[in-house]
């Protein structure tokens, strides 16, 4: 497979984000491809493991009938449709296909925020908040802040924000659509 055609540094579009990953098969192809490392990835290969999701089940008891229904649908329609947007580079004669810097555009679309939650960014605002706060009432002498040594202050905020990050990655991997099982 060659360069693209026409090589962009500009980011996917919205449009063409949400036609992309508004078919169920489609999304499956994204995530399969993030998760790559970057090398051609046979249609063959790529069928069988979106029809063991579209089946529930593992690649190994994928039947031929189910993995040639997808092989059929993503070669004549989605994988097509995917190179037209710019988002894999797709070589039919080949039957490999690759994705591009674009598809890295749409792992941002796979993660799901829940109606309730608050966005990441305010909690790491508000906490924040709270460290500085801290921090200014231990300056002011406000007890039992004022109590704390300085390298006891600036430790347990640390520890506040590296104990978030890590609630943080798992909950968006938790959250993440199409994750493998």
């Amino acid at each position: 497979m060659g360069e693209t055609e026409n090589p962009s540094t500009e980011r996917v579009d919205e449009t063409a984000a949400f036609d992309t990953l508004s078919n169920q098969r489609r999304r499956w192809v994204v995530r399969d491809l993030l998760a790559d490392t970057g090398g051609d990835t046979e249609i063959g290969d790529l069928a069988a493991r979106v029809a063991a999701r579209e089946n529930d089940t593992v690649v190994e008891k994928v039947t031929p009938a189910q993995r040639r229904r997808v092989y059929t649908a993503l070669q004549q329609s989605h994988l097509p449709r995917m190179a037209d947007q710019d988002l894999i580079e797709y070589d039919p004669d080949r039957g490999v296909v690759r994705g591009t810097q674009h598809l890295e555009d749409l792992r941002v679309y796979l993660e799901v925020v829940p109606g309730r939650a608050i966005p990441w960014s305010t909690y790491y605002l508000l906490l924040s908040v709270l460290g500085a706060s801290v921090v200014a009432a231990a300056a002011l002498g406000v007890p039992p802040f004022s109590a704390v040594p300085s390298i006891g202050l600036a430790g347990g905020i640390a520890t506040m924000f590296i104990a978030s990050a890590i609630v943080h990655v798992v909950d968006a991997t938790r959250r993440r659509i199409d994750r493998s099982p």
